[in-house]
């Protein structure tokens, strides 16, 4: 089974040849300009392209797909999460769905709020599959609400508040 690692967001297009908005994680930059092939999310599946060329020197940079040479094919592609094979990119940076299983939910007050016990792969989002007092609740992954994640200490940090955490695990 191939282990892949998201490593940018695509925006709109951008011209008529068919460039993208690209948007890398910021712990992956030195890793983009070799890769040959990404994987997109299309239609909760994620299926591999060849890279053209990113150009980092656009803010925001550029991506060009092979075989896409204009916006109306292009655009199929907007607004979708970029991935690719985890050996593609350093070790110490990835973090798999698969290796969160036994992370610790901590609120941003530091609360512990249980242990992630499965991870679940919807089309729209991410959830955290998570025990807490011996009762199984559910939690998107976004980036909008994780605050933080540390891999040797094993714990994601949310944005909710204690009292977030409680309501939403009750």
């Amino acid at each position: 089974m191939i282990n892949l690692v998201k490593i940018a967001h695509i925006g709109s297009t951008q011209g008529k040849a068919g460039a993208l908005k690209f948007y890398p994680e910021e712990h992956f930059e030195e890793s983009l300009p070799k890769l040959e092939f990404i994987f997109l999310k299309i239609n909760g599946s994620k299926v591999p392209y060849k890279v053209g060329k990113i150009n980092q020197s656009h803010d925001p940079w550029l991506l060009y797909i092979d075989n896409i040479s204009g916006p109306e094919q292009a655009q199929q592609f907007t607004n979708s999460d970029v991935f690719t094979e985890s050996n593609h990119v350093p070790e110490s940076k990835v973090v798999t769905e698969e290796s969160m299983i036994g992370f610790s939910i901590l609120s941003s007050e530091g609360v512990n709020f249980g242990h992630v016990i499965d991870v679940e792969e919807h089309p729209q989002q991410i959830l955290l599959l998570v025990n807490w007092n011996n009762n199984n609740f559910r939690i998107p992954l976004h980036p909008d609400i994780v605050d933080g994640l540390n891999k040797q200490e094993k714990t994601i940090m949310y944005s909710y508040t204690n009292e977030d955490l409680e309501i939403l695990f009750s």
